[in-house]
Formats: C-alpha cells, structure tokens, sequence
C-alpha cells in the first residue's frame, strides 16, 4: 500500500484579537495550474476594510522567443533560472494598497530582481535589486518581460535605496 498525497496549499487564514476586537484576513493565489507553490499574490485585510497586495512574478512568469541570448545578459540570468528549475526566485514584487469602499488598487512600492549568469558560480546569481521611485501611491506601473537580451521593466525603477522602498 502507497499513500500518494498532493501539495497542500495555504488559501486563507484569519488572525483575531480579543483585545481590541480585531481581525485581519489574508488571502493567497497561486498559478492558476498549481505547477509551482509560490504565492503569487497575498491579500491582507484588516477590521477597517484597508487591503494590502503583494503580488510576486517568478522566472518561469517570463517568456522568451529569442535564442541565444547573450551570456551574461539580464534575460539570460532569467532565462538560466527557468532552466535549472529555480521557480521560488522571485523577480518583481509588487504592493498594492486599497481602502475600505474604494475601487481600484494603488500602487504604493515596488522593487525588481537582476539576475546575471555567474562563469565561477556556475549559476545566475541577484546582481542588483532596484526599488520603483514614486512620490506616493500611482495607479499603475508598466509590466516586466523579457526583450532579447534585456529584462524590460518601468523606467522608474532605480538601483536600490532603502529609503526609496516602500515596504
């Protein structure tokens, strides 16, 4: 007799306080096809209605047509991740902030990943981490891809600076 189980995933969970008579709720979602178990978005809500979102993109989030790509380039370090099954490497984050009674989400941080191909490591490797500069909360950023060589992203990322960061 063999006892097979499939990956259990976290989908909910409620934290309480009876002190102040408080709840907060968080939500997760995964690939819509369950192939990784990385989150790729959390939701926080607390008693007040205020949600938080953070939403993740991993290697295996970004596709590619141009082969080869150059050695050494921030598409290739992605690229590289794919390959070697690394899909917990996180790429971009995103968060998000809504409250109570509003319709759509605003953009409060965000910050993106390099990856470069590392001859002596034999394996990409995070180069640079880059944090968005907004001056408060904006509606929208553009998506991250992959174009040839480059890892293609807003032009409002800049090299990381915590006192840049949002969160």
């Amino acid at each position: 007799y063999t006892w097979r189980s499939q990956p259990v995933v976290l989908l909910q969970k409620t934290v309480s306080s009876s002190l102040y008579n408080t709840a907060q709720n968080t939500s997760y979602s995964y690939a819509s096809d369950y192939t990784d178990l990385s989150p790729r978005a959390t939701i926080e809500t607390d008693a007040l209605g205020t949600s938080i979102k953070t939403t993740v993109s991993y290697p295996q989030d970004y596709p590619h047509t141009r082969t080869p790509v150059t050695e050494g380039s921030e598409g290739h370090g992605i690229i590289k991740l794919k390959e070697m099954g690394a899909k917990a490497m996180p790429i971009e984050t995103v968060l998000y902030k809504k409250n109570d009674g509003e319709a759509n989400w605003n953009i409060m941080g965000a910050k993106i990943n390099i990856y470069k191909w590392n001859q002596t490591a034999g394996m990409p490797v995070l180069e640079q981490t880059k944090s968005l500069i907004i001056n408060g909360p904006v509606p929208s950023i553009a998506q991250s891809y992959i174009n040839g060589d480059a890892l293609a992203r807003d032009s409002r990322y800049d090299a990381y600076n915590p006192q840049n960061l949002s969160f």
